[in-house]
């Protein structure tokens, strides 16, 4: 199994490195219009300034009106069942399919811990 997922990652590592930026930029001759879009007639004539932040902080740094479009808030019960959606599939991975010593617990298993 070792073996097994070694040449994996051993593989996803190449196919992480088989797009190098460096040796393809080499093949571009013409660097007068690299960087540009097509359509170099259109210019933009605003100055952004992203340095200066206007909105309303409170003494965290957290925004005080958040805009709901791109923070939504959630109902408690969402992450609720979200985390116990993912203890659920961990225990059950852990019991069922790897077949853990420690994931067989009970009531006695709990009794017993607390004596401890």
């Amino acid at each position: 199994m070792k073996i097994i997922l070694s040449l994996f990652f051993l593989l996803l590592f190449n196919i992480l490195i088989a797009q190098d930026i460096a040796s393809d930029s080499s093949k571009i001759t013409d660097k007068s219009n690299f960087g540009k879009p097509d359509n170099t007639n259109i210019k933009d004539t605003h100055i952004y300034d992203t340095s200066i932040d206007s909105r309303p902080h409170n003494k965290y740094g957290d925004l005080l009106n958040d805009d709901p479009v791109y923070n939504p808030r959630h109902h408690w019960y969402i992450p609720a069942a979200k985390v116990i959606a993912a203890d659920g599939i961990n225990f059950a991975a852990n019991r069922y399919l790897f077949h853990y010593d420690f994931s067989y617990i009970s009531l006695k298993t709990w009794k017993e811990n607390l004596r401890a």
